[in-house]
């Protein structure tokens, strides 16, 4: 779906692509990896509080947490992840509109 969007993105990537199981620190290594960039400079978006946005957090890469899907609805509102995702998105959409910030 990420991929019929056209975002600007430089990788649009999953686990089950790669073979290696979230929240391990191996699958953000990978990212870094094939985004050739700082984590720092490296958007993660994903809905799951300990599979994505607490883990990508932890590798120093920047989070969009979007409110859809159950885990998106259903960890909306979480302390964890209000504080630590960098966004929250009610659309793959706007994911335009931040990645260059």
């Amino acid at each position: 779906m990420l991929r019929r969007l056209e975002l600007p993105a430089d990788v649009i990537a999953t686990s089950g692509e790669w073979g290696v199981a979230k929240p391990g620190s191996r699958f953000f290594e990978r990212v870094l990896e094939v985004a050739q960039a700082p984590a720092e400079r490296t958007l993660y978006v994903g809905e799951h509080p300990a599979n994505d946005v607490l883990p990508a957090k932890a590798a120093g890469l920047k989070a969009a947490h979007p409110r859809r899907g159950p885990w998106g609805y259903l960890w909306a509102t979480d302390p964890d992840v209000a504080g630590a995702a960098d966004w929250h998105i009610d659309s793959l959409t706007e994911l335009v509109g931040i990645t260059g910030r």
